[in-house]
């Protein structure tokens, strides 16, 4: 389903720059005092001056601060365990030099003041009405501290180990916060934290691994939960549900859970997952009170969905749960309520008076844009005379993106006179294949009325520059998204009998989204023979001693029609030619080896079952049998460049040219690329001896076509 990705939004951070709050002069001053200080008086307490240490604390922001221990572990340690560490293994002295810090050698990073505010966006940047949600803006009001990091050189005398530390100072705090090797925990966390509210979302992600590497810090269930909202910004589902699992957050862990369970389409192991959501969240004290509004939401789509598809229908419970997201403010419910009324004639026994066409209006002013499409339309059914208001409508949904609208407001202009701008208004929703897009998402609402039902509709408007010729009215008057109605204000609608004959769930399940039947492939095979003893050994061979399968090459011509619901045919026709070489071998006369070549014909007879995705993604599954039959083959007596003798291994009626197989596997098809792997296991029986049985399988057949 288009909306079943609907709950994610709620997380989804759309984020904004702010101002940055500059560093003074006099404070990086300070800041190279204090760190200068630190220096000397480390390199001091290595060469024998152990009664330093408090003055060192002194300067940090305690004796727990993050050091680097390159003395034992190796690994990130605090600073007293650090010092400890050197103080065991050298009890006297080491003799340190640390590099004089510098202003040049310092990096700042800001931390950032977020808030949050919520506000109607799509996750995947189309203007489809089932992709929009309300979002949460995550956004970086101004800087509250900043952390400057000062590059130096620490060195150890005989030691290998010289590296590069920094050594990290807290601008409010005055103190060192951390002695470290690489950007260290709290320096990366800031980091991906700027990255992210500059929506460089891969970086941040980068940014947060690194400082969760560190597991005992504080910020790990900071940086796995906004490394999710990255992921969710990427519509990369699966890895915001192992960051959200892996933050330890109770209600995120759950809420991910009902993700899997809805990518998977288990609804009913959904609807369980969200009970458990809030109440956790009511547990917590309204901790998460962000997450009910796409809960309830959530749970209003699932149970609109008929028993055929989700097992859990109920419009009551749909309608309440529709109505708590939306007094929580959720945009994208009052559209599904709209929609889901307007393809269900049950939903007029659980809702008030006009409440559809009221929660339909809040959601276009709030700019969502199916519902200002659907409230265009309306208002130019309600009052044909009237084109101020369809006007303002379309105008709004035009400046959005969305073509529909952009069509809808050129064909109005035109009909107004203002040509030039109407026409303007056709070009664009005619660039690139967004109309397109939309005219598949809208197809539950596209019949002989429907304006525009194709691409060629806007074009032929462009192109004779006037308005169509049959009546504006009556071409306009059908196409309201809800109602067919005659009354002469736009505050009283008729809407008990929709205007539109509305296909359920756009359409037949699993449609095919493109006409591809077939292609040109060329792949590569294996072939293997396959010998059962009678004493239950089995053994797996080559042509030859040393080989252990025949390979090949197979170009040809694949045919894979779909005949309805994702089911068609895997079959088609190739040409094969395999290959094999024996190892060399010496006698009185010189080196020679043997060699194989086949040539044959190869049949596959597959039932197909194919997921349609989108029209640039499919995935198939097939099973069914093979046919394999063997041209020619040759056995070769060659050395030095030259075939002493030659021998056939087919004769005329030899029964052995046919092999029959049970095969199955899977495609790929992306965008006209498609993509095969299969096996097969041979069904005939190749030998003429008791005592075993030999048959011919495909442990391995991998090909690419090209479809057309």
């Amino acid at each position: 389903m288009k909306n079943k990705f609907l709950l994610l939004l709620a997380l989804l951070p759309m984020m904004a720059q702010a101002q940055i709050t500059k560093v003074t002069e006099e404070q990086k001053q300070q800041a190279l005092q204090h760190v200068t200080e630190f220096c000397n008086l480390l390199t001091q307490w290595g060469n024998g001056q152990r009664t330093l240490d408090t003055k060192i604390y002194a300067l940090c922001s305690g004796n727990d601060c993050s050091a680097y221990d390159d003395v034992s572990t190796n690994k990130e340690t605090t600073l007293r365990n650090y010092l400890l560490g050197i103080q065991k293994k050298y009890p006297k002295s080491l003799s340190i030099h640390l590099s004089q810090p510098s202003i040049s050698n310092c990096e700042i990073t800001y931390e950032p003041e977020l808030t949050m505010s919520s506000q109607v966006g799509s996750v995947n940047g189309n203007m489809d009405p089932y992709a929009f949600a309300d979002i949460t803006t995550l956004q970086t009001a101004s800087y509250k501290n900043a952390y400057m990091a000062f590059k130096i050189s620490h060195t150890i005398s005989g030691h290998s180990n010289n590296a590069t530390r920094l050594i990290i100072y807290d601008l409010n705090a005055k103190k060192i916060t951390a002695y470290i090797s690489g950007q260290g925990t709290f320096v990366s966390f800031l980091e991906g934290l700027n990255l992210m509210t500059n929506g460089n979302y891969k970086n941040a992600i980068q940014k947060f691994e690194v400082a969760m590497a560190n597991q005992r810090s504080s910020l790990y269930k900071a940086c796995n939960l906004f490394a999710c909202m990255c992921s969710a910004y990427l519509l990369d589902y699966q890895t915001m549900i192992r960051y959200g699992k892996s933050s330890g957050d109770a209600i995120m862990s759950k809420y991910c859970d009902m993700m899997d369970y809805l990518i998977k389409e288990d609804y009913t192991a959904c609807l369980l997952a969200i009970t458990k959501c809030e109440q956790l969240i009511s547990q917590s004290g309204g901790a998460g009170n962000g997450f009910l509004s796409t809960l309830y939401s959530e749970k209003g789509i699932i149970y609109s969905l008929p028993n055929d598809i989700g097992h859990n229908y109920n419009v009551e419970k749909s309608v309440d749960n529709f109505r708590k997201a939306i007094k929580l403010g959720n945009v994208q419910s009052a559209y599904m309520l709209f929609d889901a009324w307007l393809r269900d004639d049950n939903y007029d026994n659980y809702l008030s008076d006009r409440e559809p066409l009221k929660v339909l209006e809040w959601a276009a002013e709030k700019g969502h844009p199916g519902a200002i499409l659907q409230m265009g339309k309306m208002a130019e059914v309600e009052n044909p005379n009237d084109k101020e208001t369809p006007i303002k409508w379309f105008t709004k949904g035009a400046n959005l993106g969305d073509p529909f609208c952009m069509a809808c407001l050129g064909r109005i202009l035109i009909s107004t006179g203002e040509k030039t701008k109407g026409c303007s208004w056709l070009k664009k929703a005619l660039e690139g294949n967004k109309l397109e897009t939309q005219i598949e998402v809208y197809s539950h609402l596209i019949n002989d009325k429907w304006w525009p039902k194709s691409r060629s509709d806007v074009q032929s408007l462009l192109d004779s520059n006037s308005t169509p010729t049959t009546n504006t009215t009556s071409s306009t008057s059908s196409t309201s998204s809800s109602t067919s109605t005659s009354s002469a204000t736009s505050s009283t609608y008729n809407y008990s009998t929709p205007s539109y004959h509305y296909k359920k769930y756009h359409g037949p399940f699993n449609k095919a989204k493109d006409e591809y039947i077939g292609g040109f492939s060329m792949g590569y095979i294996q072939k293997q023979w396959v010998v059962d003893y009678d004493n239950g050994e089995t053994e797996k061979m080559g042509m030859f001693d040393d080989d252990k399968y025949l390979k090949g090459i197979q170009v040809g011509f694949r045919i894979d029609p779909q005949f309805g619901a994702g089911f068609g045919m895997n079959t088609g026709l190739f040409y094969e030619y395999c290959w094999a070489k024996s190892e060399e071998e010496h006698d009185s006369y010189g080196a020679y080896h043997y060699t194989y070549e086949e040539h044959g014909l190869y049949l596959p007879l597959h039932l197909k079952f194919t997921m349609n995705f989108s029209k640039w993604f499919q995935l198939s599954f097939y099973g069914g049998c093979a046919i394999n039959y063997g041209i020619s083959g040759i056995m070769y007596l060659r050395g030095d460049d030259t075939t002493y003798d030659s021998i056939g291994v087919f004769s005329e009626d030899d029964w052995r040219r046919w092999n029959f197989m049970f095969e199955y596997g899977a495609s790929i098809r992306i965008l006209d690329l498609q993509f095969d792997f299969s096996m097969a296991r041979g069904l005939n029986d190749w030998s003429d001896t008791e005592g075993y049985k030999i048959k011919q399988g495909r442990p391995m057949n991998i090909s690419m076509s090209i479809c057309f």
